[in-house]
């Protein structure tokens, strides 16, 4: 929760990365739920941020897996 105690909710991706550009061998899946060092001024703007790197990678597949409460 936030400072002021109201739920808040952050993004949750799922981030495929594979071999070449013919998706055909997928070599590490990453979510940002699994974060181990996640804190709590790491929010929206910080998982956002993560995604769009994702989003540029060329072997890289981002996908919006839901929102979880913090």
């Amino acid at each position: 929760m936030s400072e002021d105690n109201t739920p808040t909710m952050k993004p949750v991706y799922e981030f495929r990365f594979f071999e070449s550009d013919a998706r055909e061998n997928e070599r590490l899946v990453r979510n940002t739920a699994d974060l181990e060092n996640d804190s709590r001024d790491f929010r929206e703007e910080g998982i956002e941020l993560l995604a769009q790197f994702g989003r540029e990678d060329p072997e890289c597949e981002v996908s919006l897996m839901g929102f979880q409460q913090i």
